[in-house]
């Protein structure tokens, strides 16, 4: 801890001085550090260095420091002159160090230790100025570590007290230009993680500046990279600007989703299995579902469910199936019913064609979309909803007439047959008589429709154990 009387411009001028000791230490032959310390075979300058660096970082880390150099610079006293004089001398200082001891990870952390250090010592306005020229230099290294520096920072920025927003959200562009310009993927990947934490903490601020910026994440420099990781921090910073920007997101859409599905289908592919890809897929996915639900229609509607259906079929693991549930459940919730009743129907071969996991999903959607309508409005769509119906319940005759290799197996059926029934019975309780009766007769209607006897038995079978949860659910109800 330092004393309180220490002024900031003495303190930031000793550690200047406690590294130019650390730099004739490196030298062949060290001349002033000779008097402080020994160099023989069993303390070697870069052992000694690793003891030694520790403490400028606990001086510049001094939170009295911090607070006395925040009010020296914001009074402007002639101390802020030097201060600022010293600190430019001892980032350079820094980052010298770093090139010398680039093949010592240990020093390479203790120099990254001591250049968040000093970063930290400035205000967020005042370091973001320092950025700005920091981030001009050619050596991408730098750029990274002044970067990660950047980014800790924000973590340990509160929103609701950040006075210096503003200034954050102005060095955006700066970010987004980085990230367009650059080929080095760990400082393109850095700068978008500093993106997506801005844009968390402070994107609803300037929206104006998150569209502008939601152009580059979805072009062909970011979204479009060759690169899963690039994919993956892009689709979450663009999950984010949904939720942000709602519906002036909306022309980004025809340039971003195409893409989304794009991936979310190379994520599945055997032997290229992409976890990460394919969650955040989903979660840009589900941000469209609660923010803009009516811009995912049509073919694009179909394509979810279809590469859903891919994805239970890929087995990729608890978490996955998750995400692709969640998603689904929006879809249900936020999807106009009419428009998803559609899909469900013109996807319904896709499903059984991916396994029952696949149906029991695509039933799940339907029945939770039942469950959240009105009576009148099951009613009305009753009819549709029954053709539906009469396609699900022949699934055991398509899988048994004749069976293949590729047919399900008899308790699979028999749990797809259950989850069929349940969806069909959420059907028939928003029904009043006068709409059940005449669907009631299709349905027996169809079940006697086939005069082929093998293929008739399979959907007299179906039509029984429909009958029995039927009769059974009406017998509990009463």
């Amino acid at each position: 801890m330092l004393d309180n009387s220490v002024a900031g411009a003495d303190s930031v001028q000793t550690v200047e001085k406690y590294l130019d000791v650390a730099f004739d230490i490196l030298k062949p032959k060290p001349t002033s550090s000779s008097c402080l310390v020994t160099i023989d075979k069993d303390h070697t300058p870069e052992s000694i260095l690793a003891n030694l660096l520790s403490l400028p970082s606990m001086i510049l880390s001094d939170e009295h420091l911090i607070s006395r150099t925040a009010k020296v610079l914001n009074e402007e006293k002639e101390e802020a002159d030097i201060i600022r004089a010293t600190y430019g001398r001892l980032l350079e200082q820094i980052f010298a160090l770093s090139q010398k001891t680039k093949h010592n990870k240990k020093l390479g952390t203790s120099c990254e230790q001591l250049l968040h250090a000093l970063l930290r010592l400035f205000s967020m306005s005042e370091f973001i100025g320092i950025l700005r020229i920091l981030l001009r230099r050619t050596d991408e290294g730098i750029q990274q570590q002044v970067l990660h520096s950047f980014e800790r920072r924000l973590n340990d920025t509160r929103s609701e007290q950040s006075k210096s927003y503003e200034a954050i959200l102005a060095f955006l562009p700066q970010l987004a230009s980085l990230v367009e310009e650059s080929s080095d993927l760990p400082l393109k990947h850095t700068a978008m993680a500093c993106i997506d934490r801005i844009l968390e903490k402070f994107g609803k601020k300037d929206t104006i500046m998150v569209t502008t910026i939601a152009t580059t994440i979805a072009g062909p420099a970011c979204l479009g990279v060759e690169d899963s990781k690039s994919r993956v921090m892009a689709l979450l910073c663009l999950a984010t600007m949904v939720e942000i920007l709602r519906d002036a997101f909306i022309p980004i859409i025809p340039q971003a989703l195409p893409q989304v599905t794009e991936f979310l289908a190379a994520s599945i592919e055997a032997d290229a299995e992409d976890r990460r890809l394919h969650n955040a897929a989903y979660s840009f996915t589900s941000n469209l579902l609660l923010y803009v639900p009516w811009m995912i229609t049509g073919p694009s509607l179909d394509r979810v469910l279809t590469i859903s259906h891919e994805s239970a079929n890929a087995e990729m693991g608890e978490d996955c199936d998750q995400n692709r549930v969640d998603t689904l459940n929006l879809l249900a919730k936020q999807i106009e019913p009419k428009e998803l009743f559609g899909a469900l129907d013109r996807t319904w071969t896709s499903a059984i064609t991916e396994g029952p996991k696949a149906v029991e999903e695509h039933l799940l959607v339907l029945r939770s979309s039942i469950y959240q309508r009105p009576k009148s409005f099951i009613s009305k769509h009753s009819s549709s909803l029954t053709c539906f119906f009469l396609k699900a319940f022949d699934l055991r005759r398509i899988q048994f007439s004749p069976r293949t290799e590729d047919s399900y197996r008899d308790s699979e059926v028999g749990e797809v047959e259950e989850a069929v029934n349940e969806t069909a019975m959420a059907m028939i309780y928003k029904l009043n008589d006068t709409a059940f009766r005449p669907l009631f007769m299709r349905m027996m209607e169809w079940s006697t429709a086939l005069k082929d006897g093998k293929k008739g038995l399979q959907r007299k079978i179906t039509w029984w154990t429909f009958l029995g949860k039927f009769f059974g659910t009406l017998k509990v109800g009463l």
